[in-house]
């Protein structure tokens, strides 16, 4: 479960959120399993957040730090990360259903078993060095999100 006190930080406000992991650039924030429905998380600072279960459907994500965060599992569907960085975020099994990733980095991102379906991408979306493969398997990359799974099913079904 999530830390309440890193609960009770974020829920003032992306200000206050933002100012406490300047004053705290040592801690990896908890935030398992949080409840961020319809949130308004505009330029957060979650890099390297633990977001494993959390329900961010229809959050307000644009422009947010989400660099190196454990998304696994997360559910995005309807969120808006346009501009977002998810770079190197685990995306594994995370819910990506009408997510805007508008202008996002999704660079080096781990993307196995995550459901990819009506995403809004354009030129801006960077989505370089993909991870289709689970964490016990060679690393094979590709260079789009919406094409991964296909991609995987092809070098995995016989």
């Amino acid at each position: 479960m999530a830390d309440e006190e890193q609960l009770k930080i974020i829920r003032q406000g992306v200000d206050a959120w933002n100012e406490w992991r300047q004053k705290n650039p040592e801690l990896k924030p908890d935030l398992r399993k949080a409840n961020f429905r319809e949130a308004c998380l505009r330029k957060a600072n979650l890099s390297g957040a633990d977001l494993t279960d959390a329900d961010l459907r229809g959050a307000q994500l644009e422009g947010a730090e989400l660099g190196g965060a454990d998304m696994w599992n997360a559910i995005l569907s309807h969120a808006n990360l346009s501009g977002a960085n998810l770079s190197k975020a685990d995306l594994r099994g995370a819910l990506l259903i009408k997510t805007d990733l508008s202008n996002a980095t999704l660079t080096g991102s781990a993307i196995y078993g995550a459901s990819v379906w009506g995403i809004k991408v354009n030129e801006g979306t960077k989505q370089r060095n993909l991870v289709i493969t689970d964490r016990d398997e060679p690393a094979i990359t590709v260079d789009n999100i919406e094409v991964a799974q296909f991609i995987y099913l092809l070098l995995n079904n016989s």
